[in-house]
């Protein structure tokens, strides 16, 4: 975790969460009117390509993945129908 915001304006929050070659983090960034956005941000080394690939997701985009979410544990476990 860091206090101090990058030169575009971001910085990491909370803990890096390391998963099986993915790195976990949350970030956020001051918008003009004094307001932060933030959001959850996977990052992953794509040895091909020689470089980082990030997936990012909202707050809002976690509220509906987490409605779903139990389903698709379940899903994962036995093979049923989402």
């Amino acid at each position: 975790m860091s206090d101090e915001y990058n030169e575009y304006g971001i910085r990491q929050i909370g803990e890096k969460i390391h998963l099986a070659n993915t790195a976990v983090t949350i970030s956020e960034k001051k918008k003009d009117d004094g307001s932060t956005v933030k959001w959850l941000q996977f990052s992953k080394f794509n040895k091909k390509m020689n470089k980082w690939e990030n997936f990012t997701l909202f707050g809002s985009d976690l509220e509906v993945l987490s409605v779903k979410l139990p389903s698709i544990l379940e899903y994962l476990k036995d093979g049923n129908s989402c």
